[in-house]
Order: C-alpha cells, then sequence, then structure tokens
C-alpha cells in the first residue's frame, strides 16, 4: 500500500507540473482568442451588406438606413454595436466577450416591436462569432504551444 501512496504522491506532483505549464501556454491563447473574437464581431457588422429592401430613418443618427437581411449580422448605425463589444479576463481561466450596448439582445435576437412599431427579426452577430472562434480556437491552441515545450511535460 504504501508504493501505491508514494506512486500516486508521484503523479499528483507530475499532474501539478503539467496542470502549471499548460495555464502559462493557454492563458495567452485565451486571451488571443477573446481579441480575435471581439474583431470577427465587430466586422461582421462593419462588413454586413445591405439589401433588405427596408428602408428606416435610424432614431440615432436621423439617417436614412438601408436594414441589413435578418439572419445576417446588422448594419453599422451609430457604432454603438462595435464601440460596446468588450473583452475582458474573468479568471485566469476564463475570458469574457460581451456588448454592453443597450440594443444588443433586441438586435442579436429580435423582438415583438421597435420604435418605428414593426417587429425586428434577428440580426445575430455574437452566436455566429462563437462558431468561427470555435474553428479558430483549436487552430490557435495546437499553434502556440511547441512541441520542445510538450516533450519537457513528459520528464
Amino acid at each position: 500500500m504504501v508504493g501505491l501512496t508514494a506512486k500516486i504522491r508521484k503523479d499528483t506532483k507530475k499532474l501539478s507540473r503539467f496542470r502549471r505549464v499548460l495555464d502559462k501556454f493557454f492563458t495567452p491563447v485565451l486571451e488571443l482568442a477573446a481579441k480575435e473574437g471581439t474583431r470577427i464581431a465587430q466586422d461582421s457588422i462593419r462588413q454586413s451588406p445591405a439589401g433588405s429592401g427596408r428602408f428606416y430613418r435610424s432614431p440615432r443618427t436621423g439617417r436614412i438606413q438601408e436594414a441589413s437581411f435578418p439572419g445576417n449580422a446588422p448594419r453599422r448605425d451609430s457604432g454603438a454595436l462595435i464601440r460596446g463589444l468588450k473583452w475582458r479576463k474573468k479568471s485566469s481561466k476564463e475570458y469574457v466577450i460581451e456588448s454592453t450596448a443597450g440594443h444588443s439582445a433586441a438586435v442579436e435576437f429580435g423582438e415583438g416591436a421597435n420604435l418605428g412599431g414593426q417587429p425586428l427579426e434577428a440580426r445575430p452577430y455574437m452566436m455566429p462569432m462563437v462558431a468561427e472562434l470555435r474553428k479558430k480556437f483549436e487552430f490557435l491552441a495546437k499553434n502556440k504551444i511547441k512541441e520542445s515545450d510538450v516533450r519537457k511535460l513528459i520528464r
């Protein structure tokens, strides 16, 4: 039984060292992923095409705008959605990307009626960002850790 205890203790030390090394390498990857996710969402708004045929007067700017197609990212109006996209470090293992604009949920999910009394259909920009980021995250994680660093973990 003593041999088993010693082996468990040795493995626990190895696992603890492995965790510290992983934290050291994945924290920058998580930060990079948060920055990239914010950029993806901002770019989707900047590059959203017009063409829905529905025109409206912006309550924020007073300009006539052509709405994006429902289901596409929203078109840029006042820039509040882009400015409201922020990332922050919540803990050593968690980063958060959030949209702080007051109307972000209504745009992302749609709502019963907007200021003109017409229903606002969803124009998601956060959920597509999450889907794209999931594809990129594995690539980011693989390219951040070097093989030589992984070999050090095995010793």
